[in-house]
């Protein structure tokens, strides 16, 4: 008779006492063809045993029952379990193909309860099986690509799995399988393109109609129809470009750049249009502006940290650069540059840096080998610590000797700044803008019309514009010599372009052509008619550059699928099941966003139905409806805090679930209303993050996957951790000192923890081999 605690049909493999009383014992249970590995602790030498949890060490993913008594689970470290009583208990498959338990596995599905398709989250693992997982099969798939959701579609011509993903470029990819298979797929598109993740960081004009942008990973963009398309060009660089400017565009085009080098941000030139580039200057930038531009004679200031200040000198190739930094600026990291032309025009340049404090270096001799530098505090101006003054426009009034301009800082406030007799000893004024803000605008950048393109241009326009993220309206700053005010003027209806990083402005007759570049990679254009105040806002996404990195994708029982992912991401066809279709359609959330989707779901009540998505900031929408490619959606109000959604699953009555980090999961039985009963249900374990959710068929249970190994099942009126998540056969337990030990069983088993078992820990496979090597080589 075994002692009291331990299962009556027990194969005992191995013991360890580590003190008098307190020892382990592994075992298997033999049922059927399953084997389950025990491990089991005593305290009192022996004469009780409790067993232990935990040991399948491996968080696991995501989890599906297929009926009211089969289903699976996927985890990490190559771990697939199933159950075939209805969830209670869960057993380790042990027939996984090699690649599989290599990786971690991070979705599935299953359409009956014999066959399905498991996906893993690096080298393109795709595994299958129609017998229950007694035996698997490995699918067709791109290596390096990394998968994280599938889906099922029963179109109407055939049926077909969808896998989503990236691939190392960190580029979306979408695959198809055969009709029918199971182990057959292939790219489902190779036209599928959508909005760069990359932010735009800088946009200018260089004619009425040509303009250039840049933004992260080396991205370089060209239009020459004012915006209307562009061009992406390949730089050569896995920099950020900061900042630009080219003197010339085209394929022997010339100009600088801000890379970011690591921590520096580096001023580097190329002569190849930027298709190539070298260093020109290793230290740290915060902004480029040019000052001079007379044909060939091209000259450029660049501001940067410890108060640095170079002359870039484009006139001839290749280009150099002078330090002509002010005394006394060297605690002051520089971020903003302005220059004027002043004297009626002549050959005479002003200029202004500022930085981390509210104080202004401004020279009048800004070509003289060593300009004479000044300095003046702006009264008025509050710069908090931690913040700097991000960008100064200025423009001189010759009629009265009077200099006004406008500045943002890195809080996005703007302020006013005017210095009168300019000319002789200028007496400075400065403070906030008043209407229509009163201290709640946020602005990224400014643009000033007259200077953005080559200043001979348009001489009389003295109009600043900024875009106020805080009400969405586009904004102009009207500089004047004599009828000076401290307000600014929307200039537009609210639209939503929340995200702006840079923008730029020319005019077309009475209109002003706006280009907005956002920190999610969209440019925008936006068209102002000067004489109307009651401005329509044209506002349309015109770049697509690659497909981004996708989370999740749904289908059912329609041909429609729908894929989201990172930065708001969304892609969907509606012939999905067709043969060699090659027609996908990029969507757009209406307004921009930086979160990423992690899970969608069809959702169906009473006729009704609707997509539904959840994101990484914890927010759950529907959409509304979709105008061409614009989708509006809106948010249902939760219960508590999320901090993340990271599942969404519903049934055909209209029971929906969704669980996310913290332990956290909510429910809702009809979400068809207008303010529909959410709940949020007590946590088990706070600590834990819910990464998976299934619905039972036929009841009201869900199960959850959990991080740490661990499964949760909720019922009407109860909840309860699932402790019964077995391994395969133990066969020995090895403890080196009271809190660290392993236990080892069949089919790669090796686990480890470090807090006498209380919790543990997977060692992969090839450790394993390793380890099982150096034993034999050394004992």
């Amino acid at each position: 008779m075994l002692p009291n605690g331990l299962d009556s049909r027990l194969n005992i493999t191995a013991t360890q006492f580590i003190d008098a009383n307190k020892g382990y014992l592994t075992g298997y249970v033999t049922l059927g063809s399953i084997n389950r590995g025990y491990l089991y602790k005593t305290f009192d030498a022996g004469q009780t045993w409790t067993q232990v949890n935990d040991l399948l060490g491996a968080d696991v993913n995501k989890i599906q029952m297929v009926d009211a008594s089969i289903g699976y689970a996927v985890c990490n470290g190559g771990i697939v379990l199933k159950t075939t009583d209805g969830g209670m208990n869960w057993d380790m498959l042990t027939t996984l193909p090699k690649v599989a338990r290599e990786v971690n596995l991070v979705d599935l599905r299953f359409t009956s309860a014999s066959s399905g398709v498991i996906i893993g989250d690096s080298k393109g693992v795709i595994i299958s099986t129609t017998n229950g997982g007694a035996s698997f099969s490995v699918g067709t798939a791109i290596t390096a690509n990394n998968y994280s959701a599938i889906t099922y579609l029963e179109g109407a011509t055939a049926n077909y799995y969808f896998i989503v993903g990236k691939n190392t470029a960190n580029e979306g990819v979408l695959l198809r399988s055969a009709a029918a298979s199971l182990t057959s797929f292939a790219a489902f598109t190779t036209t599928v393109t959508n909005y760069s993740a990359t932010d735009i960081n800088k946009i200018r004009y260089k004619d009425a109609t040509t303009a250039y942008a840049v933004g992260d990973d080396g991205m370089l963009y060209t239009t020459t129809n004012n915006g209307t398309t562009w061009t992406a060009l390949n730089t050569g660089q896995a920099f950020d470009i900061l900042d630009s400017y080219f003197k010339t565009l085209g394929a022997t085009g010339e100009g600088i750049a801000i890379l970011k080098n690591g921590s520096a941000n580096e001023i580097w030139k190329t002569n190849t249009g930027g298709t190539s580039w070298t260093q020109l200057n290793t230290n740290s930038f915060n902004l480029i502006t040019p000052y001079k531009e007379a044909g060939s004679d091209v000259k450029l200031l660049g501001v940067g940290n410890s108060g640095r200040v170079e002359r870039v000198l484009m006139t001839t190739w290749p280009f150099g650069t002078i330090n002509i930094s002010p005394t006394g600026a060297s605690a002051t990291n520089l971020h903003a540059c302005a220059t004027v032309k002043y004297n009626n025009g002549t050959d005479k340049y002003f200029a202004a840096v500022a930085g981390t404090s509210n104080t202004l270096f401004y020279c009048y001799n800004i070509e003289a080998v060593n300009p004479a530098w000044q300095q003046v505090t702006l009264a008025g101006v509050v710069v908090p610590a931690g913040q700097y003054i991000k960008r100064i426009i200025l423009q001189e009034f010759t009629s009265n000797n009077t200099l006004s301009g406008v500045l943002t800082l890195s809080n996005g406030r703007v302020y006013y700044v005017r210095a009168t007799d300019f000319n002789t000893t200028p007496v400075f004024s400065s403070g906030p803008f008043l209407a229509p803000f009163n201290g709640t605008e946020n602005f990224a950048d400014l643009v000033n019309l007259k200077s953005e393109i080559p200043p001979t241009t348009y001489t009389s326009h003295n109009e600043v514009y900024g875009y106020n993220k805080t009400t969405s309206y586009l904004v102009r700053f009207t500089l004047s010599s004599s009828s000076f005010t401290n307000t600014a003027t929307n200039v537009s209806s609210s639209f939503a372009a929340n995200n702006v990083n840079t923008l730029a402005v020319v005019p077309d007759g009475t209109n002003r052509n706006v280009q907005l570049g956002t920190v999610s990679g969209k440019l925008r254009r936006a068209i102002h008619t000067y004489n109307t105040i009651t401005t329509t806002i044209s506002s349309t996404n015109l770049l697509t550059v690659k497909l981004l990195p996708l989370r999740d994708i749904e289908a059912r029982n329609t041909s429609n699928i729908l894929a989201v992912g990172d930065n708001g991401t969304m892609i969907s066809s509606s012939n999905a099941d067709v043969t060699n279709v090659a027609s996908i359609a990029t969507l757009e959330l209406e307004n921009d966003h930086t979160f990423n989707i992690n899970t969608t779901n069809l959702y169906t009540k009473s006729g009704t139905t609707f997509w539904m998505y959840g994101s990484d900031n914890g927010k759950l929408n529907k959409i509304v409806s979709t105008v061409g490619n614009v989708v509006t959606s809106s948010e249902f109000t939760l219960p508590g805090s999320m901090s993340s959604i990271n599942d969404l699953k519903s049934d055909a009555n209209g029971n929906a679930v969704w669980v996310g980090n913290g332990g956290i999961q909510q429910t809702s039985s009809d979400l068809t209303v207008v303010n529909p009963v959410i709940t949020q249900h007590g946590t088990i374990n706070s600590g834990l993050n819910y990464k998976g959710v299934t619905l039972k068929p036929t009841t009201t249970d869900t199960y959850i996957a959990a991080s740490g190994g661990q499964m949760y099942l909720y019922g009407t009126g109860y909840s309860m951790k699932v402790n019964n998540l077995f391994l395969y056969k133990l066969n020995d337990v090895n403890f080196y000192d009271a809190p660290n030990g392993y236990v080892v069983g069949e089919s790669g088993i090796y686990r480890s923890t470090t807090n006498s078992s209380l919790s543990w820990n997977v060692i992969p496979l090839f450790t394993t081999v390793l380890l099982c090597f150096l034993q034999k080589q050394y004992t």
